[in-house]
């Protein structure tokens, strides 16, 4: 079975001071105090660390950063993208109008025009990008 490891977040309060050494981590430490900790670990490390915590008397509050769907879609879509893919120029993956799902990967030439001009109008990084663009600017 894969353990999946998450980047989970410790928050403790009070307790005795620690250092606590975790392999592929810097030592942690926590001083008695308040103290907050960022840690790539499985479910099961966690809830081992978090129990030897709560060992030396610490409040401990833990979470892990979850994946909505939305972020999940969005994750998958971009992995399935070529690797290989070369873009018109070297500014389209930053632009606001940059849309990999559009045939040419622009939303300027995708997007329906009231659409564009609500973001030109919204966003000054929209005409920012617009001017600076090699294709559909001065850029």
């Amino acid at each position: 079975m894969e353990q999946i490891v998450k980047c989970w977040t410790f928050r403790l309060t009070g307790g005795k001071p620690v250092k606590v050494r975790l392999a592929r981590t810097p030592e942690l430490q926590h001083d008695g105090r308040l103290t907050l900790w960022q840690v790539m670990m499985t479910d099961k490390m966690a809830a081992y660390l978090e129990g030897f915590l709560i060992g030396q008397d610490i409040t401990v509050i833990r979470h892990a950063e979850v994946e909505g769907p939305e972020q999940k879609a969005e994750r998958d879509m971009a992995a399935s993208l070529n690797e290989d893919r070369v873009y018109r120029t070297v500014r389209c993956m930053e632009c606001i109008f940059f849309h990999p799902e559009l045939p040419m990967d622009c939303g300027y030439e995708g997007w329906q025009e009231n659409i564009i001009t609500t973001f030109m109008e919204a966003h000054q990084k929209a005409r920012e990008d617009i001017q600076a663009c090699p294709i559909h600017g001065d850029g």
